[in-house]
């Protein structure tokens, strides 16, 4: 505890959630102008961290295919970065914004704003 008062700075508080994000084991997804399915790694119903071969652009939407337990979604996300992970191989850790949230049962419901 400090002795100082709250500055109401958002940098005083930790980062909000506000989707549960899960492991991307067993999900395939598809980016429009990558050639081959990339690795989800995790994703929740905003959002979602890929493994790529290739660097997608900051700031730009991409098509994407996710399937799952025999249902297929199609949507668009925005990537927020894509950094280059260095795991032996070239790849890309990258992150990004569904354009609208998911509605599928396999995934965790949104966090509700009274447990945030």
């Amino acid at each position: 505890m400090t002795d100082r008062p709250d500055s109401g700075d958002s940098s005083d508080r930790p980062p909000q959630r506000f989707a549960t994000r899960i492991p991307g084991d067993g999900w395939e997804a598809f980016v429009a102008g990558i050639a081959e399915p990339v690795r989800v790694i995790r994703l929740s119903r905003i959002g979602i961290e890929l493994e790529t071969e290739t660097s997608l652009e900051a700031g730009t939407r991409y098509p994407i295919r996710l399937t799952h337990a025999g249902k297929t979604t199609s949507t668009t996300f925005y990537v927020l970065r894509s950094p280059e992970h260095a795991n032996g191989a070239r790849k890309f850790r990258t992150a990004g914004l569904f354009v609208e949230t998911l509605d599928r049962d396999d995934l965790p419901a949104m966090i509700p704003p009274s447990s945030r």
